[in-house]
């Protein structure tokens, strides 16, 4: 009637060799493994509830190495570490499901699985807890085998099995389909909640089966509402905490990814543990990547990309501020994007690419950033605002005024957007030569509703690459607002019934450096004029005032930022008009005319319209 003797670990660190223990441990408790054991732990009465958990798990049994076999199940709290010799488990009675060793996650932690230089030949279960909030997340499971979705991440049940919620606190709905394919029916109806990427349309589609596709091919953005406890039914339900998890045996040593040439790439991070980017193995690979952050969008806002970018000085640039503590270590069970320099590539994560430590703060280098972040917002009830997007333009010498690998494209969120647009490529960060006379910066902003946004300039540094002023546009409402070069500049949008003030090239900010002063959106004082403007023909009449001699090159470019029409003139100096005519297949609309002067390369920025 006594129970049997067995040793507490009571939250110390204990080290075992040549042993056949009965523990009692703790989430605060470790345990070193040094030589051939078998280790079990005491499930009797009198324990603490926790009698079969660790904060960590070594074996490092040396040379030559032994094994160490699990005589029952066991709970690791922080880490698993196989150094040398070989993990096993030979618990009688047990079935394959659950595993013999759990890595837990909570509000608090994750467990993570050291780099492994031995051998570990047991199923292992991977937690990853997901706080309460209906919102996006892009998974990935870091376990091999055949494991399904439904049985991971719905806990093998549908809401027609006799037990829809088999675990309580475990698992998420998955809708999209129906029960025999292993999804769960909403009353109320309900949109696909998983997603596969399709690199060929640059698009998600929605499965066809949870139950016949495995959950750890490639990473899937998932729809979590709460656990498999909550009721299905209107966004008013409240969502829960839940752990979603996935089993199989773990993915160890050196693992291969092919990055597709055009387009972005999808990639699980295959560890369970969070690995380092800048560590990675990348072949014809960008040094940039993109994350979900189910945070962005505000209160009912569902998520959207957070970039990492290289900003060409030994670090990376995050746009926009990552609400969640996004950085270059990427989250056991987080999947994140990348795109080639052009030919097909690839990506190899080894085992040394691990990190001990989730980051909260992104990798960046000392170099000071010098640019202009535009940020859209919304305002959330209680007068809060929250951030949807954001695109970064920078200056530096480093840098060109062609689109290469430092300039990385917009990856889409599902909702709002903003971006940037320069030779047909829609940017979400630009990098650019600094400026000489004046740059224009042309905002993209698409997927709107009718609603009040707002827009938010921060400058850099404007002050070392001498821009002295900077305009926003709104080419709906005709009006220019001055952007502050020092604070932040916010500026209330309203997107209402008229379809143009949804056109997603509404907004550009002109930026001027030296001698550049703006008047209004048609004249610049002291420079040039245009004459008429609107242009009713194909003619127009350019007044110089008071301009060196030289050769002019006259520019026109698009809303898309797309130039439509270049030309020449010889002016002898002084004041005068000269005439130029464009070509009679320009269609009408509003453009952005730039006259620069090829001697000094002052750029002046006219806005004209053509009729």
């Amino acid at each position: 009637g006594y129970p049997p003797t067995f040793l507490g670990l009571n939250g110390f660190t204990l080290s075992v060799k040549d042993v056949q223990s009965l523990l009692s441990g703790s989430p605060e408790s470790s345990l070193i493994v040094t030589g051939e054991s078998a280790i079990s732990f005491y499930s009797g009465p009198g324990g603490s509830g926790y009698n079969n958990a660790l904060k960590k798990l070594v074996i490092n049994t040396g040379t030559p190495p032994e094994t160490v076999t699990l005589k029952s199940p066991v709970r690791i709290y922080e880490e698993l570490k196989i150094q040398s010799g070989e993990l096993k488990a030979a618990i009688p009675g047990m079935p394959a499901d659950p595993s013999p060793v759990t890595l837990v996650s909570s509000t608090s932690n994750t467990a993570r699985v050291a780099p492994v230089t031995g051998i570990i030949n047991i199923p292992v279960t991977v937690e990853r807890f997901i706080p309460a909030r209906r919102a996006w997340r892009l998974l990935s499971a870091p376990v091999k085998g055949s494991q399904s979705i439904n049985q991971a991440w719905q806990e093998g049940a549908t809401t027609l099995s006799s037990r829809p919620n088999p675990n309580p606190g475990y698992g998420t709905h998955i809708t999209g389909g129906s029960e025999a394919n292993g999804f769960d029916k909403n009353p109320f109806g309900a949109s696909a909640s998983i997603l596969k990427y399709q690199q060929s349309t640059n698009g998600w589609s929605k499965l066809s089966n949870t139950k016949s596709t495995n959950v750890n091919t490639e990473p899937y953005m998932l729809y979590v509402r709460g656990d498999r406890g909550i009721t299905l039914g209107i966004n008013a339900v409240p969502p829960t905490n839940t752990v979603l998890r996935s089993s199989g045996p773990l993915k160890t040593g050196d693992q291969i990814f092919n990055v597709n040439a055009s387009g972005f790439t999808a990639i699980a991070n295959p560890y369970a543990s969070p690995i380092n980017f800048v560590t990675l193995t990348r072949n014809h690979v960008q040094n940039n990547f993109y994350l979900w952050d189910p945070k962005l969008g505000g209160v009912n806002g569902s998520g959207g990309y957070v970039l990492l970018s290289d900003n060409g000085s030994g670090g990376y640039n995050i746009t926009p501020a990552a609400v969640s503590p996004e950085s270059q270590y990427i989250q056991s069970g987080q999947g994140f994007f990348v795109q080639s320099t052009g030919v097909a590539g690839s990506i190899t994560i080894k085992e040394s690419d691990k990190i001990a430590t989730a980051a909260t703060n992104v990798f960046r280098s000392s170099t000071i950033a010098k640019g202009l972040r535009t940020t859209l917002q919304v305002m959330d009830k209680g007068g809060e605002t929250s951030v949807i997007d954001e695109t970064f333009t920078a200056y530096g010498a480093i840098f060109s005024d062609n689109i290469d690998a430092f300039d990385p494209v917009k990856l889409p969120n599902m909702n709002e957007n903003l971006a940037t647009v320069r030779n047909d490529q829609t940017l979400m960060v630009e990098r650019r030569q600094s400026v000489i006379g004046s740059d224009t910066i042309f905002l993209k902003l698409w997927n709107t509703e009718q609603k009040q946004y707002i827009l938010q300039f921060t400058p850099e540094n404007l002050n070392l690459i001498s821009v002295q002023s900077a305009v926003l546009l709104d080419n709906y409402l005709k009006t220019t607002t001055a952007i502050s070069l020092s604070d932040v500049t916010t500026i209330n949008i309203n997107i209402d019934g008229n379809v143009a003030s949804a056109n997603p090239q509404r907004f550009m900010v002109v930026l001027g450096a030296k001698n550049f002063i703006t008047e209004n959106t048609t004249t610049i004082k002291g420079t040039f004029k245009l004459s008429p403007n609107p242009i009713t023909g194909r003619t127009l009449n350019i007044q110089f005032i008071n301009q060196p001699q030289g050769t002019y090159t006259i520019e026109l470019t698009n809303n898309a930022g797309q130039k439509v029409f270049k030309g020449q003139l010889q002016f002898a100096g002084g004041s005068n008009t000269m005439p130029l005519n464009l070509k009679s297949t320009i269609a009408g609309g509003v453009y952005q005319l730039h006259i620069i002067n090829q001697a000094s390369h002052i750029k002046t920025p006219i806005k004209v319209i053509v009729n």
